[in-house]
C-alpha cells in the first residue's frame, strides 16, 4: 500500500519500477533481499519488523511498463481533479459570500437614503409649520 502511494505521488517511484522491470536481485538500488536472506529485519521504536523479500527474480518489462503508465496516468488525473475541485469550491464559496455582502451593502445604502429623505421631508414640514417657508412673491 505504501508503494502504491509512493507511485501515485511520484515520490521516487522509479526505484519501484526498476525492481519490477529488471528484477529485485538485478537492480542495485533495490530495498529487497533474496529469500535465502531470512534474517532481514527492520528495527524501529515501534518494534521489529520483517524486511522486504524477493520471492522471484523475474523481470516483467511489458507488464511493468503498462502498469506504471496506466497507474500514474489515472492517479495523476484523479489527484488533479480533486485539487481543481477543492479550488473551485473555495472560489464559489467566496463568490457567494462576496455577492451577499454586496447585496447587504446596497440594501443598507438604500435604507440610509430613504431615512435621509424622510428626515429632510419632516424638516421641511416642520419649517413650513413655523412660517419659515417662502412664497413666490418674496
Amino acid at each position: 500500500m505504501v508503494s502504491l502511494f509512493q507511485v501515485s505521488t511520484l515520490a521516487s517511484w522509479t526505484s519501484i519500477a526498476y525492481v519490477s522491470w529488471f528484477g529485485c536481485e538485478s537492480y542495485n538500488g533495490s530495498p529487497y533481499f533474496a529469500v535465502n536472506n531470512a534474517t532481514s529485519r527492520i528495527h524501529t521504536i515501534a518494534g521489529e519488523f520483517e524486511g522486504f523479500k524477493c520471492d522471484t527474480d523475474e523481470s516483467n518489462t511489458s507488464i511493468t511498463g503498462l502498469f506504471f503508465f496506466l497507474y500514474i496516468l489515472i492517479t495523476s488525473w484523479v489527484i488533479m481533479s480533486l485539487f481543481i475541485g477543492v479550488i473551485s469550491m473555495g472560489m464559489f464559496e467566496t463568490y457567494v459570500k462576496l455577492k451577499s455582502e454586496i447585496h447587504l451593502t446596497k440594501y443598507t445604502k438604500q435604507i440610509a437614503a430613504n431615512t435621509m429623505f424622510e428626515m429632510q421631508s419632516k424638516e421641511v414640514l416642520i419649517n413650513m409649520g413655523k412660517g419659515h417657508h417662502k412664497t413666490l412673491k418674496e
